[in-house]
């Protein structure tokens, strides 16, 4: 009976060292540290509009003409953190672009010995508008994050058109041959000059959106918005050509009175840049 016992003893031992052998430790991976990926208290960032980059390589795609990357319009980002949870913001954007259109027509001097002769006519646009905004936004997740807040902003603008005509007006040239640039022209009495004095815009509102951390403290984030938007207009004017008793003279006559406008809209600055943005952002 006893060496039973010592036999069945003997076989448990090797069952539980056999059993011990066969197991297997997993590993536990220590968790990722979140702060390694979203900014903390006393941390800015700086970022920039992606809208212009995104719509060049859409328009590669296409079969967009004449495709060129536009970064003359453009939104500039920055925050400070106030904790991990919620910052202030405050962006810069920017439209400068001038778009010089020109035009071949007829020679009106040397038409009739060179039915074949040409000049030149221009048309220079010019366009600036500079717009600030300020605002608070909260946090909400780990790398994906949800945000929302309330901002507001000012818009100043202003633009002008030149004209640089080939065929010169002359006493006996009262109505020479020039490119017909906006649908109807009168060549007796012509544009140099169309100019807008200004406009300011005040908008305020509420914003929601997502940010993803792709990597440790670079985000890409996508926003959207809804403002009640104010804005006011000057007068516009514009100066044009015309032959009196054989004589060149220039008159300025005012095109638009001064006027405003009340609206709920979801563009804070550039009004053919509705709904939402795009961005990138840097931590540090």
């Amino acid at each position: 009976m006893k060496k039973i016992k010592y036999l069945l003893l003997l076989l448990s031992l090797s069952l539980y060292s056999i059993a011990q052998d066969n197991t297997t430790t997993e590993e536990v991976k220590p968790k990722k540290d979140i702060s390694e990926y979203v900014p903390q208290a006393g941390d800015i960032a700086i970022g920039v509009d992606l809208m212009p980059y995104l719509n060049f390589m859409g328009n590669m795609f296409n079969g967009t003409s004449n495709n060129t990357l536009n970064v003359g319009s453009n939104t500039i980002y920055g925050k400070y953190f106030l904790d991990s949870e919620s910052a202030i913001r405050c962006e810069l954007h920017i439209t400068n672009n001038t778009t010089i259109n020109k035009e071949y027509v007829r020679d009106d001097a040397n038409f009739v010995t060179n039915p074949n002769a040409q000049v030149e006519d221009q048309r220079k646009t010019v366009n600036n508008y500079y717009g600030f905004g300020l605002g608070y936004q909260r946090y909400r997740g780990r790398r994906l994050r949800g945000t929302y807040g309330v901002v507001s902003s000012v818009y100043f603008g202003k633009s002008t058109i030149d004209y640089d005509w080939g065929n010169q007006m002359t006493a006996s040239n009262i109505a020479p041959t020039s490119t017909n640039w906006n649908g109807t022209i009168n060549p007796a009495e012509r544009d140099i000059e169309v100019k807008s004095y200004g406009s300011f815009t005040f908008n305020v509102g509420i914003i929601g959106g997502v940010e993803y951390f792709v990597a440790k403290k670079i985000c890409i984030g996508g926003e959207f918005g809804l403002y009640y938007s104010f804005s006011s207009f000057k007068q516009t004017y514009h100066k044009y050509q015309t032959i009196e008793q054989d004589a060149l003279v220039e008159y300025e006559i005012a095109d638009r009175p001064k006027n405003a406008t009340h609206r709920i809209t979801t563009a804070m600055y550039d009004r053919n840049n509705v709904a939402g943005r795009i961005y990138v952002l840097f931590h540090f």
